[in-house]
């Protein structure tokens, strides 16, 4: 006989067109082991249709500055450090950048933010995520393992995030798309065929909208520049 097992609601909800949604208590553990904070249980659990924060940027070109020209010599110990260690990795910027801003707050540098946009190299453009610090730009990811030099590389910054608020949209995504409590980290951007190259897959089933919102992709729908 199969058991039945019963977790007592006692996480914070959120009001729904006048119902309370809640979270049981065994999914809360887990949001929690993960690093999701209270607040932001209901988010993960249940993000469609739910609201997450960024900051709209000018979609421009900026210049990125060297690791090793940050402004803190922790800064870029830190992430060379990290880079040695192996925690940061080819192709996954869109990790590496929430894992760099939460590592260097560990370590009491706060502030550094993650940037989704779009880089250029010479295969094209590319979705891509990469950190700020106090007006600067810095890429680890790109300045470590891309094979087009930093230099040579064009940055276009669409949407600025706290490292905290992407890691609930990843654990968020990993729960849509059936992957327990992982963190599945991908871009949050919808679709733009400006940016288009077959190179690039990096467009994810989920996105979020201009108001915030945790939509599914459609590519049969264009965002115009």
């Amino acid at each position: 006989m199969k058991r039945k097992y019963n977790f007592r609601d006692n996480a914070q909800a959120s009001e729904n067109k006048g119902k309370i949604t809640k979270v049981c208590a065994y999914r809360a553990q887990r949001l929690a082991s993960v690093g999701v904070e209270q607040e932001d249980y209901v988010r993960a659990a249940f993000p469609i249709g739910q609201r997450f924060s960024y900051e709209t940027l000018t979609d421009t070109s900026i210049s990125i500055t060297p690791v090793k020209d940050l402004p803190y010599p922790e800064m870029h110990k830190a992430i060379y450090k990290a880079l040695d260690r192996g925690l940061i990795v080819p192709s996954g910027c869109f990790m590496n950048a929430v894992y760099i801003a939460r590592f260097l707050k560990n370590l009491g540098i706060s502030g550094v933010r993650c940037v989704e946009g779009y880089y250029k190299t010479r295969y094209g453009w590319f979705l891509h995520r990469f950190n700020e610090y106090n007006g600067l730009y810095f890429d680890a990811t790109g300045e470590f393992f891309s094979s087009t030099p930093l230099t040579e590389i064009e940055y276009r910054p669409v949407r600025i995030y706290t490292a905290q608020e992407l890691l609930v949209y990843s654990v968020a995504c990993s729960l849509e798309k059936d992957r327990c409590y992982n963190q599945y980290y991908c871009t949050s951007l919808p679709h733009k065929s400006q940016y288009d190259n077959p190179l690039d897959d990096g467009y994810d089933v989920f996105y979020l909208d201009d108001e915030g919102l945790f939509c599914k992709q459609d590519k049969t729908i264009d965002i115009k520049a």
